[in-house]
């Protein structure tokens, strides 16, 4: 579900992406309306009454394109944080699991061992054979 979200995320953001704008000059707007062959009072640009309302209506939907891509951005960090949090967890749940199975290991490690187990057992057990095998060597040829 989180992948379809991404390339949902994804492609959505593709075609949503403008150019920068510029910056804004700072200053007071000047507004003069002129007819047809007088001569302007400033150097600038002119726009026509369309051209102006073309404009404004791109100013208004840049506004909210930049709330939607503020959006979009906030949705895909929350995606990416998400997902280290859910990486994070199963690292820390594979280490849990790793420190449960060497702490097992050490326990049997540590836990004492069954008396026929013992290092002892077999030293005696040898010396015992040993001496029975002797005494029946000595015996066989008595």
């Amino acid at each position: 579900m989180r992948k379809l979200l991404a390339i949902f995320l994804v492609c959505s953001y593709s075609q949503l992406s403008l150019a920068q704008p510029k910056d804004i000059p700072p200053g007071e707007d000047k507004i003069v309306p002129l007819k047809q062959g007088e001569p302007s009072p400033f150097s600038g640009q002119l726009f026509e009454n369309n051209t102006a309302l073309r404009w404004a209506y791109w100013l208004a939907q840049y506004k909210f394109l930049l709330r939607s891509q503020t959006e979009l951005e906030k949705k895909k960090a929350e995606l990416e944080i998400n997902s280290y949090k859910d990486r994070l967890n199963l690292v820390e749940s594979s280490y849990r699991l790793q420190i449960t199975g060497l702490q097992t290991q050490l326990t049997q490690a540590t836990a004492p061992r069954p008396w026929y187990q013992s290092p002892w057992f077999f030293l005696a057990l040898g010396a015992s054979l040993t001496a029975g095998a002797f005494t029946t060597g000595i015996l066989l040829l008595k």
